[in-house]
């Protein structure tokens, strides 16, 4: 049996001073924090990264980090500074969250999709107002 690889991080209080450092590189070079970023910056994969977060100890820093991670993103996309959509594809697939759909009271189904032109969406909701 293969022998495992040693911990590359020895201890939380290292990978939050990493952290720090990450953010202060993000700002110097212009970028918006990412956790493939953060992984990059480590020098390791986004895979270390998640395994990292279910050691003891070091899990409730590597949260802080995504959470700080995330809100970033999240201000500049409320800020224009950001593509919303990509911002949501993150938080989906690299902060845990769930993208639910929300239940329309009527029950209507409004078949909506995001790359409907301006045409079919003006089409979409006279139909939905019963407008000829």
């Amino acid at each position: 049996m293969p022998a495992s690889r040693p911990f590359k991080f020895k201890s939380p209080e290292e990978v939050e001073e990493k952290g720090k450092l990450f953010f202060e590189w993000c700002k110097e070079t212009d970028r918006f924090p990412t956790v493939a970023g953060f992984a990059v910056f480590l020098e390791c994969d986004r895979v270390t990264v998640w395994n990292y977060e279910n050691r003891p100890g070091f899990s409730t820093v590597l949260k802080a980090i995504k959470d700080k991670i995330y809100d970033e993103k999240l201000q500049a996309a409320l800020k224009g500074e950001a593509v919303a959509s990509l911002v949501i594809w993150d938080a989906v697939n690299n902060h845990g969250m769930v993208n639910t759909k929300t239940e329309n009271k009527n029950e209507t189904d409004l078949n909506v999709k995001a790359e409907m032109s301006t045409k079919d969406l003006k089409l979409k909701l006279k139909e939905l107002r019963g407008e000829e």
